[in-house]
C-alpha cells in the first residue's frame, strides 16, 4: 500500500475519519477492530486512503436550549408555558400542544440526558485542577507521515515533538525561601498579604514526575515530602487561570450541547445503512430540576473576608528578575443560569490566593480510567453557590461576563471534533473571544495551551458522558481546606484516593479515548 501524503487525504474523508473515531460504538458500519486497523496505518504510514470508510454525515452542531419562557412553540400562547421537561429545547402552553408537536420533535429530544449541576460540578473542578497538570512530553521518534489529526490525539495526551517551556517561574528554578502557603485570617485593618518567594538555580521539576520525593527534595532543599509538595500544590494551581477557565467553558459547550450522529433513517434493498445521519440532541445541564439556560465566564475582582486575598512574587537574584504570578484584581470564574432566572457562581481558581474551600472529587472518579486519574484528587478547589450568596473566607465582585452558551459565533467554532478548529475561520473566532475576555489578543502559546486543554478534556469528558456516570453520583462532600499535606498530619489515603495508585478505582476505557488507546496499542482489547 502507498504512504498517504497530508495533502492528499480530501477534507471530506478527514471529517469521515474524525466522526468514525468518536462514534464508531454507535454506527452501523463502525468496527472496532477496522478502526484500530486503519488508526495503525495512519500511525505507520502504510494506509491506502482508499481504505479510509466514506463520509458518514456532517459535522456536530452546538444545540443549547432557550433562554426564557416567551411563547408556545404551537399555538403562540404566552401564558401558561412550560418546557419539554426532557430537552428544555422546546415551550408549550398545554398537554394537546405538546403532543401536536411531538411527531417533529421526538427525534431530536428523545435521547437527552439531564446532568445535574448540584452532582456534576465536582468533576468539573476536577477538570480545572487536573488539565494545569497537562505538560507535554517530548516523543523522540514522530512516523514521518503522521496524520495531524492522529497527532492532535497524541498532543492531547501531552506528547509532542516539542514540548512548551513550563509556565511558571518556580517550577524551573529551586526554591531558596518561601513562605508556607495556606489561609491566614484577615483584620480589620487589612485584608490583603503579599510574599515574595526567593528562587536559586535552574531545576527543571518535571509534572510527571510528581510525586517524585527525590525531585521534590532537590527542588526545595530542608523541606519534608509534605511541606515541598503542598508549595508545589499551590504553584501549579496558580497557573493558566484565564485559559483553563475558557477551555473548560468551551469543553462544556462542544461535549455536552453539541449533536451526535444516530441511527441512520433508513437502508438500501441489500440491508447497507445508507449515509443520511439522524442528529439527536446529546446532554443537558440542569441545577436541580430547572435547566441551565446560559453559562459563560466572570470577570472580577477577588476581595477578602475572613481571609486574606495573598499575592506572591517570585523573585531571582541572578539575573534580578522578579514575576508576579497572580493579580486579584483580574480573577476569572464561571456563572451558570437557570431558565428560572437562578444564578450559580462556580469559582475553581481562588486556591492560590489563600481560600481553601474544596469538594471531594473522587467518586466522580470512579469510571474514569488510570489515563485521565489524576493524583491528589481526592479534594479538589471549588466554591458553588448561588450568586447571592457569598462565602464568609471572601466575595467576588463581577465587573463583565461573556456567556459562552448563548454566543453563536463559538457554536460555529466548536462544530470540529479531536483538534482544535478545523479550519483559520473557527481559530480566529476563537482567539477573538479570549481577546474579548482577558482584553488583549491571544497569543500563540494561550492558543496552543487552551487546546492542549480542550482535546486532553475532552477525552476525558466523553469517558463520563459515554457511561452515564453522573447517574451514580450523590451530593458531594465539601471541606473548608485541603489536608493531605498538613505538616504533622499527613493524610496518605487523601493523597492516593481515586488516584492510579489505587486499587479501587479501576474505570475501563470507553468512547474515543479506548479506541485510540487499544488502535495505538497502548492497551488490549
Amino acid at each position: 500500500m502507498s504512504s498517504p501524503d497530508d495533502s492528499d487525504i480530501p477534507e471530506e474523508l478527514r471529517a469521515s475519519f474524525q466522526r468514525m473515531m468518536r462514534g464508531v460504538k454507535g454506527m452501523p458500519n463502525g468496527n472496532p477492530a477496522k478502526l484500530r486497523e486503519i488508526m495503525t496505518g495512519l500511525y505507520n504510514g502504510t494506509l491506502d486512503i482508499s481504505e479510509m470508510p466514506g463520509p458518514t454525515g456532517r459535522n456536530r452542531e452546538i444545540s443549547v436550549p432557550i433562554q426564557k419562557l416567551d411563547k408556545c412553540g404551537v399555538c403562540f400562547q404566552t401564558t401558561s408555558l412550560r418546557l419539554c421537561n426532557s430537552c428544555a429545547s422546546a415551550i408549550y402552553c398545554s398537554r394537546e400542544c405538546q403532543r401536536a408537536d411531538w411527531r417533529d420533535h421526538k427525534r431530536f429530544c428523545s435521547q437527552t440526558q439531564q446532568i445535574n449541576l448540584k452532582v456534576f460540578y465536582p468533576l468539573i473542578a476536577y477538570l480545572f485542577d487536573t488539565l494545569r497538570r497537562q505538560v507535554p512530553k517530548s516523543l523522540d521518534s514522530f512516523p514521518k507521515n503522521i496524520d495531524p489529526y492522529i497527532l492532535s490525539v497524541y498532543e492531547g495526551f501531552g506528547i509532542r515533538k516539542e514540548p512548551r517551556p513550563l509556565s511558571h517561574p518556580a517550577l524551573s528554578q529551586r526554591i531558596i525561601r518561601a513562605t508556607m502557603p495556606g489561609p491566614r485570617r484577615a483584620t480589620e485593618s487589612e485584608n490583603t498579604q503579599h510574599h515574595t518567594v526567593v528562587l536559586g538555580d535552574t531545576y527543571n521539576l518535571q509534572i510527571s514526575q510528581i510525586p517524585d520525593a527525590a525531585k521534590l527534595a532537590k527542588w526545595w532543599r530542608g523541606k519534608t515530602w509534605a511541606d515541598a509538595m503542598r508549595f508545589y500544590v499551590h504553584v501549579v494551581r496558580e497557573t493558566d487561570i484565564l485559559e483553563v477557565t475558557v477551555a473548560v467553558s468551551l469543553l462544556l459547550l462542544s461535549e455536552v450541547y453539541s449533536t451526535r450522529l444516530s441511527k441512520p433513517r433508513s437502508t438500501d434493498d441489500s440491508g447497507k445503512p445508507i449515509s443520511e445521519w439522524e442528529p439527536r440532541s446529546g446532554y443537558r445541564l440542569e441545577f436541580g430540576r430547572s435547566p441551565v439556560s446560559d453559562f459563560g465566564i466572570c470577570k472580577g475582582r477577588i476581595q477578602g473576608k475572613a481571609n486574606r486575598v495573598q499575592t506572591w512574587t517570585y523573585y531571582h537574584p541572578q539575573p534580578n528578575t522578579r514575576t508576579t504570578v497572580l493579580d486579584s484584581d483580574n480573577h476569572y470564574w464561571m456563572y451558570f443560569r437557570t431558565i428560572k432566572g437562578e444564578e450559580i457562581t462556580l469559582d475553581c481558581c481562588s486556591f492560590a490566593y489563600g481560600m481553601t474551600g474544596c469538594v471531594d472529587a473522587s467518586p466522580c472518579l470512579t469510571a474514569l480510567s488510570e489515563v485521565f486519574r489524576d493524583w491528589g484528587s481526592t479534594r479538589t478547589p471549588a466554591y458553588f453557590h448561588p450568586s447571592n450568596v457569598q462565602e464568609e473566607s471572601h466575595m467576588l465582585i463581577e465587573e463583565q461576563r461573556f456567556s459562552v452558551m448563548q454566543n453563536t459565533l463559538l457554536h460555529g467554532a466548536l462544530g470540529w471534533e479531536v483538534s482544535g478548529a478545523r479550519d483559520e475561520g473557527q481559530r480566529v473566532r476563537l482567539r477573538q473571544f479570549i481577546h474579548q475576555v482577558q482584553g488583549t489578543p491571544c497569543t500563540p502559546a494561550q492558543e496552543e495551551r487552551i487546546n492542549d486543554f480542550r482535546t486532553h478534556g475532552g477525552l476525558l469528558l466523553d469517558q463520563i458522558l459515554v457511561g452515564k456516570c453522573w447517574k451514580d453520583w450523590e451530593k458531594p462532600s465539601v471541606h473548608s481546606r485541603d489536608e493531605s499535606f498538613d505538616s504533622g498530619k499527613l493524610r496518605a489515603d487523601l493523597f492516593t484516593k481515586a488516584s492510579k495508585q489505587d486499587p479501587e478505582y479501576n474505570g475501563k476505557l470507553k468512547g474515543l479515548v479506548g479506541m485510540f488507546m487499544e488502535a495505538s496499542g497502548q492497551i488490549s482489547n
